[in-house]
């Protein structure tokens, strides 16, 4: 099924094919939302999820140098928020990749000054 992509989220349309034309659905399959990643201070990260299709929700962090820092798998909820807090780590770019409905989501955040 073809996916159209915008910054908040990924939609699944269906295509009909005829001899001679091939039409895309108006009307979306499947939604994916995109994770939301707001830095509420220098050392605490908030991540949002809509998790429409209530799958397990997978996070990983990693830092610059490509360690994980952070690893955990969330329920199959409709709303994840999660809350990270960096205070015990080194200033830096921190990558999170989280995993759900068979989606990957890469955003990277500066920690720190």
């Amino acid at each position: 099924m073809p996916e159209a992509e915008s910054a908040k989220k990924i939609a699944r349309y269906e295509i009909t094919v005829d001899e001679n034309t091939a039409k895309i659905g108006e009307a979306v399959k499947a939604e994916v939302k995109k994770p939301v990643l707001v830095k509420k201070t220098n050392e605490r990260v908030a991540m949002s999820i809509i998790n429409i299709e209530q799958t397990p929700v997978k996070i990983a962090i990693y830092d610059e140098s490509g360690a994980e820092v952070f690893q955990t798998t969330l329920p199959a909820n409709v709303s994840v928020i999660k809350m990270f807090h960096f205070a015990n780590v080194g200033y830096g770019n921190y990558t999170f990749v989280s995993r759900y409905s068979n989606k990957t989501f890469t955003d990277s955040i500066k920690i720190g000054n």
